[in-house]
């Protein structure tokens, strides 16, 4: 009777490290280190995220994504932004205003009179991606580091 208490045991040891693998395999956590999305995302929250290769194949203008950027001697390597771009889409920021393949691209997100961009057509596998908070915002988003590659695009924010 032991040995079948045992068993049990290692069958429910199994059933957990699987749930887990699935879980992790499906969901990620991503959290919010600056103010680049601030009023939609306020700092340090935690949100759930749809990890590659799932989250690409619904992957459209105005998702919100978390995605990496390497800065030497910053603790910030992980950011989160809109997406604005897909690729072949032709983006250009005229003082702050965003155009899309021409069109004014109508958003809520605050804009920076400032910011000017000249046209640049989004490459194959990557994406045009800006923070909201483009006034106080870390300037670490496609305006100066330019399209992002799938590669560097960590999750989909649910």
């Amino acid at each position: 009777m032991w040995i079948v208490k045992q068993y049990i045991k290692y069958l429910f040891l199994l059933l957990l490290l699987w749930a887990i693998i699935w879980v992790y395999g499906n969901y990620g956590c991503a959290r919010s280190q600056g103010n680049e999305m601030e009023p939609t995302i306020p700092k340090d929250k935690v949100m759930f995220t749809i990890p590659p290769p799932k989250m690409f194949e619904d992957l459209n203008r105005g998702d919100i994504v978390y995605y990496e950027y390497y800065i030497p001697r910053e603790h910030q390597n992980g950011f989160i932004g809109r997406v604005i771009g897909t690729p072949s889409d032709r983006i250009r920021i005229d003082r702050g205003t965003v155009f899309v393949n021409g069109d004014k691209l109508a958003t809520k997100q605050q804009e920076s009179s400032s910011d000017n961009l000249e046209e640049i057509i989004v490459p194959s596998n990557s994406y045009f991606i800006l923070c909201d908070n483009r006034a106080r915002g870390v300037r670490y988003d496609s305006r100066t580091i330019g399209p992002v590659g799938k590669g560097a695009i960590l999750g989909k924010i649910r």
